[in-house]
């Protein structure tokens, strides 16, 4: 085995990596509990936040996922009886998607989930870390995105 060291580069890829794959799968472990995966629960909080529904593009550019993506997660909240879709008439293809009462008492069970995990964000970091947190995220996200 190379007793070289890592470059900063590539401890810096496998810290994120690493990171990731752990929040990834402690997020995954309680969102059993509540029967949603992580694509859905975006999909439910974004409409939650927005009772006057949402289209397929909006949630699409919302969730910052493909349609593709999008379109499976509407199927499957609909089959959960979370969402449904008020199409306009019935020969458009442009439709609304809303939550059902069911989805609604979801959104607010999963709300109390994330108060909780920003609770534990905010005692873990300081004001200012915090701060320069989000900061980064947002620095990465505009140049990656």
């Amino acid at each position: 085995m190379n007793d070289k060291p890592l470059e900063e580069t590539e401890t810096f890829l496998i810290r994120s990596r690493y990171l990731f794959k752990k929040m990834n799968q402690q997020i995954t472990r309680h969102l059993k509990e509540y029967g949603v995966d992580a694509s859905e629960i975006i999909c439910l909080m974004l409409l939650h936040r927005n009772e006057e529904g949402l289209s397929l593009r909006e949630l699409t550019n919302l969730s910052m996922t493909d349609k593709s993506m999008t379109t499976k997660v509407v199927k499957n909240l609909e089959k959960k009886l979370y969402i449904y879709r008020d199409r306009k008439n019935t020969t458009s293809r442009n439709y609304k998607v809303y939550l059902t009462p069911l989805g609604i008492e979801k959104a607010n069970q999963i709300e109390g989930w994330l108060q909780q995990k920003k609770n534990c964000f905010e005692k873990t970091f300081t004001k200012k870390e915090q701060a320069v947190l989000r900061e980064a995220w947002n620095c990465l996200l505009a140049k990656y995105i």
